[in-house]
């Protein structure tokens, strides 16, 4: 999101929702909208958002959901899906690694 921001003067941030991770752009005038990065930055309004949130979580989408993530809670949200990757693959060098680092980093801040 930094390099956005940088780069083309964006107002980019990272929101973390329930097993789902978006963007939202912030425009300097004009109307906040949600992106899906993860489905060719389809926008999303507050509906799709919910329904997202609930076929894949079961549970109600929150205000605090759409909340901009810090870089730290970034970094561990992806820490915490490439540990997942490594259970998948078995892979547990890898999964104590990330393991490692979360601790790491948690303990750090």
């Amino acid at each position: 999101m930094m390099c956005l921001n940088l780069r083309l003067g964006m107002n980019v941030v990272g929101v973390g929702m329930p097993r789902h991770f978006i963007v939202r752009h912030n425009p300097q005038s004009g109307k906040p909208q949600m992106l899906d990065v993860s489905n060719n930055a389809e926008p999303l309004d507050r509906t799709a958002a919910a329904w997202m949130v609930m076929s894949i979580t079961g549970m109600t989408l929150e205000d605090e959901h759409l909340e901009p993530s810090s870089k730290h809670d970034i970094i561990i949200r992806m820490l915490h899906n490439l540990l997942g990757n490594a259970k998948i693959e078995d892979d547990e060098l890898r999964a104590a690694r990330y393991l490692e680092t979360i601790v790491a980093i948690t303990n750090a801040k």
